[in-house]
């Protein structure tokens, strides 16, 4: 009798385990079939109104951030309509542009006549490679088709003067320390780091660092400020800068004009 009872207990236990496993499987979503998500474009356009031949960043992307620069969404691309009526296509000399990890990036524009402009950006229709996360876990699940979507139009005020801007801020004439504000713009030909590029010992490429004695590396690595002016591959300059938790650490540097 009691071997009976053990039986079907096994039994129930077996059967209960089964039906578990069967109802997790049938509730589990199919991995690769993620469905599709809305996409919500964003343009915009600074300084506006802007002077002939000035130049005017516009922003474009969509409200959905990636995990990583790596996944950056891609394609998207720009219509310019002219005073004219004619049209002209920004698409970074292929297939378009490619966001970083915000899910946005800049275009650098200069317009070439007075006028009224009208931009208007389009996100094409993708597939995310992998999940996006944010802070409750993964918000946009991998293999998600992101869908197609047009931004407004926006009107971008061309005007004979040119518009004014941040002023540029004079070279040090005495001693300086780090961190550099990422406002002095200027400093990034002098402050140069040599963090990781290149990785060797020439230092190639670093930007120019003080003529007269100084000393590097004197404290502790601390966040923020720039870090200095590189090369890149198509040798044009660029003020590489620091921030807390997104771009790593700099060091406290003394230095003579």
């Amino acid at each position: 009798m009691t071997k009976n009872r053990k039986n079907k207990t096994t039994a129930l236990i077996t059967v209960f385990l089964l039906l578990a496993t069967i109802i997790s499987l049938v509730a589990l979503p199919n991995a690769n079939a993620a469905g599709t998500k809305k996409t919500y474009p964003v343009i915009g356009a600074t300084p506006n109104p802007v002077g002939v031949g000035q130049e005017t960043l516009i922003l474009i992307g969509i409200t959905d951030a990636t995990s990583s620069a790596l996944y950056g969404w891609t394609g998207l691309t720009v219509t310019v309509t002219k005073p004219d009526g004619s049209t002209e296509t920004l698409n970074n000399g292929g297939p378009g542009y490619t966001t970083d990890s915000t899910g946005m990036t800049g275009v650098v524009y200069r317009p070439s006549v007075v006028g009224n402009y009208t931009l208007q950006l389009h996100f094409p229709e993708q597939i995310t490679a992998i999940g996006s996360g944010g802070f409750f876990g993964v918000t946009i699940p991998p293999n998600t088709t992101m869908l197609a979507s047009d931004s407004i139009k926006i009107t971008l005020v061309v005007q004979e003067e040119r518009t004014k801007t941040q002023p540029g801020y004079p070279l040090p004439t005495e001693f300086w320390t780090r961190p550099i504000d990422d406002q002095l713009r200027e400093w990034s030909s002098i402050d140069g780091n040599w963090l990781q590029t290149p990785p060797n010992f020439l230092a190639f490429g670093n930007a120019q660092a003080p003529d007269s004695a100084h000393i590097l590396w004197t404290t502790p690595l601390t966040s923020g400020g720039q870090v200095g002016g590189t090369l890149d591959p198509s040798q044009e300059i660029l003020t590489q800068t620091s921030q807390s938790g997104q771009s790593g650490q700099v060091g406290y540097d003394t230095g003579e004009a």
